[in-house]
């Protein structure tokens, strides 16, 4: 697979191309997950910070500095490491679409004619309120009309 990645030059035949994709979703998923530890590796760091913090402001117990301390160092390596490492994967990824043929810039984030949760979710809730006004007799009298005719 490698050795494909950096073949952009050649044109990828359709089966290629949907091999090269697929393996570009499974990267990105595994992405996805390395983020999840390295925001854990992120909370261990402050986790430690206040392990010093509370020993040497909060008069605590005796052995949260040299806890804090191992838990700062070893999820800050890690926090390091997880980052680089992202962020290599996301070049890797990139390049996987490039030799497939997709140029990222021009593929639109999202989906423009689908809105979000939340419009939808208020679109439906007005939706629910205009029926229930109309089935109760009640107009909205934006238009004038007091729901009597």
């Amino acid at each position: 697979m490698a050795a494909e990645v950096h073949q952009a030059g050649k044109a990828a035949s359709k089966a290629e191309r949907e091999q090269l994709i697929a393996e570009a979703d499974r990267q990105t998923q595994a992405i996805m997950r390395l983020e999840v530890y390295k925001r854990l590796a992120y909370t261990g760091v402050v986790a430690g910070a206040l392990l010093i913090y509370w020993e040497n402001y909060l008069k605590g117990a005796a052995w949260f500095v040299p806890a804090g301390i191992a838990l700062l160092a070893v999820c800050g390596f890690a926090s390091v490491i997880l980052t680089v490492g992202i962020g290599n994967a996301k070049k890797n990824v990139k390049a996987i679409m490039v030799a497939a043929g997709v140029d990222l810039d021009s593929v639109p984030l999202g989906n423009p004619d689908k809105d979000s949760k939340v419009a939808d979710a208020i679109r439906r809730a007005n939706t629910k309120a205009e029926g229930f006004l109309e089935r109760h007799g009640q107009g909205d009298g934006a238009d004038g009309d007091d729901g009597a005719e």
